[in-house]
Parts: structure tokens; sequence; C-alpha cells
């Protein structure tokens, strides 16, 4: 299952690309650091990918993928 996510927001400094996902780690003025380390740790304890590109010419695109278990697939639960 892929979740794409558009942000309005300036993209990530290049500078900062390699660390995006460390915690405390941020280029804005106000902000615990803390968004993108916890949704990454989320993503990957679930055996998933957070990934991100820059969304030009502003803003940036992350997209959510997870695995979908068979399990949970054949109880109609749809997956989006």
């Amino acid at each position: 299952m892929r979740r794409p996510s558009q942000t309005p927001s300036a993209s990530v400094p290049g500078s900062l690309r390699e660390r995006l996902y460390t915690p405390f780690l941020t280029a804005k003025s106000s902000g615990t650091g803390l968004g993108q380390a916890v949704s990454h740790s989320l993503v990957e304890s679930h055996r998933g990918r957070l990934d991100y590109r820059p969304n030009r010419p502003c803003g940036s695109d992350f997209t959510v993928a997870l695995p979908v278990n068979d399990a949970v697939a054949g109880q109609g639960i749809p997956a989006r």
C-alpha cells in the first residue's frame, strides 16, 4: 500500500536531506525536529518505507509504503 502526501512548505535544504530522519534536526525557526524522525520510526516498525523527494518549485513529496498482510487482505479490509 502506498500513500503519497504533499506539503506546500519549502523543500528540505540539500544539506539536510541525508539526515532528514535524524531526531531534533530542523531547519525551521520553531518546532522540535521530531516529526520526520517519529514518522520514519513508526513506518519502519511496520516493515514499511518513508520516501522523500522535493516537489519543484517548492514543497515536499513524502510517500509511505506499507506491506499488505495477506491475513488482513483476506478479511475484506480494503488496501488504500
